[in-house]
């Protein structure tokens, strides 16, 4: 979109899920409600504010277009720029969670002809950016979600290893084992320390007699 706690209304759209209940109820079922807003794909964009350097989080209308999604800093034909994306222009380093997928990703303007491009593949999916650019005399920035690298997937709002259990609990288990092996060890050397002793006591009582 749009940051859906920004959008303006237009004929047609259902604004009952938007801003921070719609990045809760995202987060708490991995998309399973809330990926599909008003008939379009959403994602939730994390960021670091330029003021504040608190991290925050929005739930936005993307666009796949290639290898990377593709967002519009339309703010429903404001002015002026979201926030979000004059914070991205100070950092342009963010997190992305596509329902259960989460990566690293670096967000950059696009310059024409990669624009124009990208603007008719984010129109079809949401005519409505037409509407907003007819609103303000600002070009509305693409903003293109570069992959910086892919993470985990989530189950439940966690994070889910490749072997399907839980990172601490694999730490975990490492630990415990190397403690055991630890331990095995060190009754070994008490066995072999009492073992000599035993023979330094036969030795002593032979030479006595």
């Amino acid at each position: 979109m749009i940051d859906t706690s920004k959008v303006q209304s237009v004929p047609g759209t259902d604004l009952s899920l938007k801003g921070e209940e719609h990045v809760r109820v995202y987060r708490e079922t991995n998309g399973e409600t809330g990926y599909i807003w008003n008939g379009v794909t959403t994602l939730l964009l994390t960021f670091t504010g330029r003021k504040s350097k608190q991290k925050r989080t929005i739930a936005i209308i993307y666009t796949q277009v290639g290898d990377a999604p593709v967002i519009i800093a339309s703010k429903g034909g404001w002015p002026e720029h979201p926030q979000w994306y004059l914070n991205l222009l100070e950092d342009a380093d963010c997190e992305v969670q596509i329902k259960d997928r989460l990566f690293k990703a670096r967000a950059r303007t696009s310059a024409s002809p990669e624009r124009e491009a990208i603007w008719a593949e984010c129109v079809k999916n949401w005519p409505n950016y037409d509407i907003y650019q007819s609103r303000t005399d600002r070009q509305i920035p693409g903003v293109v979600l570069d992959p910086v690298k892919d993470g985990p997937r989530l189950r439940g709002g966690r994070i889910k290893s490749s072997s399907s259990r839980p990172v601490a609990v694999l730490v975990l288990r490492t630990r415990t084992t190397r403690a055991r092996r630890i331990a095995r060890q060190a009754q070994r050397f008490i066995r072999i320390l009492a073992q000599r002793r035993v023979l330094r006591r036969r030795c002593r009582r032979a030479e006595r007699c």
